[in-house]
């Protein structure tokens, strides 16, 4: 098993080589200006990969308990992007069992 480290370097490695292809090193070029979205994944609440993301497009957040959470991992994002750039936040929060026709239980 990889080290969570090295595996980051990698990660990091190969999100910028990717980059470079996408700015011109490799034909044909992307034509998503200025190249395509990269969304980061990262197990909640390990800040490491927020900050990776926020290099990036967008955050892919493993792991949120609940609706507070996600206002506040949303509102450290809009601290850190100032400029109002746009950022993707994407999650999809822990179901909460219904009762009726349809419903389904773990």
């Amino acid at each position: 098993m990889i080290d969570p480290r090295e595996r980051a370097r990698l990660l990091d490695h190969g999100l910028d080589t990717l980059a470079g292809y996408w700015a011109g090193e490799f034909e044909p070029v992307p034509v998503q200006r200025p190249r395509p979205p990269v969304w980061v994944a990262g197990e909640w609440p390990n800040r490491r990969p927020v900050r990776r993301a926020l290099r990036w497009d967008g955050l892919f957040p493993i792991g949120l308990p609940g609706p507070g959470t996600l206002a506040e991992l949303a509102g450290e994002i809009r601290e850190a992007r100032p400029d109002g750039a746009t950022f993707d936040l994407i999650t999809e929060l822990p179901r909460t069992p219904t009762s009726g026709p349809g419903s389904r239980r773990a």
